[in-house]
């Protein structure tokens, strides 16, 4: 499976993890929470990178701004 799309954590630049596909990229899917409306964006086949986890493990930290990146352009 080809991996084409990753989260990045805005505070560490740690990769939080790969999915292979991407889905809601052109706001055709949106949520309310709290009255305030956000685009639903959805990573297909996600795997969470093991190094993120023990360091979430271990700093207690909590993921607040996220990067979407593209790995693979095929």
């Amino acid at each position: 499976m080809i991996q084409k799309y990753s989260l990045i954590d805005a505070e560490s630049d740690m990769v939080i993890g790969i999915g292979s596909d991407l889905t809601g990229l052109m706001g055709n899917c949106t949520v309310e929470i709290a009255e305030e409306t956000f685009h639903k964006i959805t990573l297909l086949d996600f795997q969470y990178r093991d190094d993120f986890r023990q360091y979430c493990q271990t700093t207690k930290a909590y993921i607040n701004n996220i990067y979407v990146t593209i790995l693979n352009y095929e």
